[in-house]
């Protein structure tokens, strides 16, 4: 039960006995007392304390009525500013304001005219020197639509630039993860976009040595040097293979940690190592089974796991870690 449907259901309760007289009848009374006291027990045993969770928030929070007279400021409020609650408590923030020897600007006065939430910046004179900061105004209204409360919640631009920072490194980690996937494409149903192009004469022989291997079920090696579409050959072979309607899996061997890599590879069973999933993961082998799996820049790979898939191509099996 949450603060506002307590608070609802004892009102209702209330409002009732009162159009009943229940006070006639003691007995009733008696039993409706019980009923508004278990809410309020269940309300105080279950339900959040909202200022507990707002006198401790970062953020600031100054809450004032609908004229701007301050009502509340949470402990964050004096710690971000150093402006004491006995300074503010009480008091019209226009006359704040004008004073100007604690803040000026904010958000309380632009909420109270607009009736809407509203975004300002807020210079904290007090501070030497002064700091500025940014303010969200947020009107509360009653249950006849007028204006009930305005509740300000602001912090300093210096917050800012520590959330800038984490930004930079939310951006640097979500492009770490885009690289990961790039590591692997799991392509179906003939997903292929580029098709090798060209009637030179070597290119001729390159296309006769893929319909002699396309049809076939050899494991193929592909050479060259780096950028002379080696990938694309191999796209090549999958699309006039009879495969070509199974999943083709594109591994970059070279992108993925050592570390890991055999496990990715091989899959691993659960317990194999700390960290890993407790049910076990699936190989990439074991994901082409039936398809096509290309490995892309073997020979990066350290040498003796170049032994294992070796022997996993000659003997077309594969132990997990």
């Amino acid at each position: 039960m949450i603060q506002a449907v307590a608070i609802q259901q004892v009102q209702k309760k209330i409002t009732d006995a009162l159009e009943r007289n229940v006070c006639q009848d003691p007995a009733e009374a008696a039993a409706l007392l019980k009923e508004i006291y278990e809410d309020l027990q269940y309300f105080h045993q279950e339900g959040i304390d909202y200022k507990i969770v707002v006198d401790a928030l970062d953020d600031s929070i100054y809450i004032t009525d609908a004229v701007g007279r301050v009502l509340y400021v949470n402990p964050a409020h004096r710690r971000n500013t150093g402006i004491e609650p006995e300074e503010v408590l009480g008091r019209l923030t226009d006359e704040i304001e004008a004073q100007g020897n604690l803040f000026t600007g904010g958000a309380t006065t632009s909420v109270i005219k607009e009736k809407k939430k509203v975004f300002r910046l807020a210079t904290v004179t007090k501070l030497d020197p002064p700091q500025i900061g940014y303010a969200v105004g947020v009107p509360i209204f009653n249950e006849n639509g007028d204006l009930h409360q305005v509740v300000v919640s602001s912090r300093p631009l210096i917050s800012l630039r520590a959330l800038q920072q984490d930004y930079d490194r939310f951006i640097k980690e979500v492009q770490a993860i885009d690289r990961e996937r790039k590591q692997v494409q799991i392509l179906k149903n003939s997903d292929i976009s580029e098709r090798l192009v060209g009637s030179s004469h070597s290119l001729l022989g390159v296309w006769k040595t893929i319909e002699m291997a396309a049809p076939t079920d050899a494991t193929v090696l592909i050479t060259g040097e780096s950028g002379v579409g080696k990938e694309i050959v191999a796209d090549e072979i999958y699309r006039l293979s009879r495969r070509n309607d199974k999943i083709f899996v594109k591994v970059n061997c070279s992108a993925i940690p050592a570390n890991l890599l055999e496990s990715e590879l091989f899959g691993y069973e659960k317990g194999a190592f700390s960290g890993a999933n407790t049910t076990g993961k699936t190989g990439l082998f074991e994901t082409a089974n039936g398809g096509t799996l290309l490995l892309d820049e073997i020979g990066e790979m350290p040498m003796d796991l170049q032994v294992k898939l070796l022997r996993a191509i000659q003997d077309k099996k594969i132990t997990r870690v």
